[in-house]
């Protein structure tokens, strides 16, 4: 799997991430990785929707670069929820 460089933002609280089928990743210029893959909105919703269908209880984990725009993290987390995803955690890095 390729990796994507994120610069995660730092969280005293949290718990520790369950491998998930579904790894949404926002690089530092606001692109998007599915599963270390580059994506359009369109494709992360496809995927999404594919996932689902094989898996209801798939659980979505975001990560986002910390100087990516809030309103891009919203965006992409929205477009999960709308495909079928009721279950997602956003990736932090311990303080």
């Amino acid at each position: 799997n390729p990796s994507v460089q994120i610069n995660l933002p730092k969280a005293a609280s949290g718990d520790e991430t369950v491998p998930s089928q579904l790894n949404v990743s926002i690089d530092k210029s606001g692109e998007i990785f599915v599963n270390g893959k580059n994506s359009t909105l369109e494709e992360l919703s496809s995927i999404t929707k594919t996932q689902v269908g094989q898996n209801a209880d798939l659980q979505a984990i975001v990560s986002a670069d910390s100087d990516v725009s809030h309103g891009r993290v919203i965006e992409v987390i929205d477009t999960v929820k709308s495909s079928g995803v009721t279950k997602f955690a956003i990736s932090i890095s311990k303080k």
